[in-house]
């Protein structure tokens, strides 16, 4: 019996190189995919947090009416609501992405008519990419984001 010399067929590892090759080509944009939809994530929820904490100091400036801001790490929640007002339109609760995580308990006050915060404070939240505060000013109720 005669042997074919040259067959035109791959071996078993070069067939296991080309696959390992095809499979991270594959494989490294879903990772890179992952960590950018954690970084929406973040910003999303900073925007959020940023929108409502100016929204509740609007209502309390052009409405006349307290309004109040828990940020609860036991539970990994923030509160906003109109105070002595439990039905009210603006009342929420905003649970972060599970990548986030509530590291101070806090309650912030914005009084009617000034929109003024009674205490001095800082919001805590670690996220995978550093922890975010949400810093209030005395006073004024202004309040900036940064990242530690």
């Amino acid at each position: 019996m005669k042997r074919v010399v040259d067959e035109q067929g791959l071996t078993l590892i070069e067939a296991a190189v080309v696959l390992a090759i095809v499979s991270m080509l594959f494989l490294l944009p879903m990772i890179t995919f992952q960590s950018y939809e954690e970084k929406i994530e973040v910003d999303l929820f900073i925007e959020e947090v940023r929108n409502n904490v100016t929204l509740m100091q609007n209502h309390a400036v052009f409405n006349g009416q307290a309004t109040e801001i828990q940020v609860r790490a036991e539970n990994n929640t923030i509160d906003f609501f109109v105070q002595g007002q439990p039905n009210h339109s603006l009342n929420r609760t905003i649970t972060p992405p599970e990548s986030i995580i509530v590291l101070t308990s806090n309650r912030y006050r914005f009084r009617a008519y000034s929109g003024n915060i009674g205490r001095l404070g800082r919001a805590r939240f670690q996220a995978p990419d550093g922890v975010y505060e949400f810093v209030f000013q005395l006073g004024s109720g202004r309040f900036y984001v940064q990242k530690v």
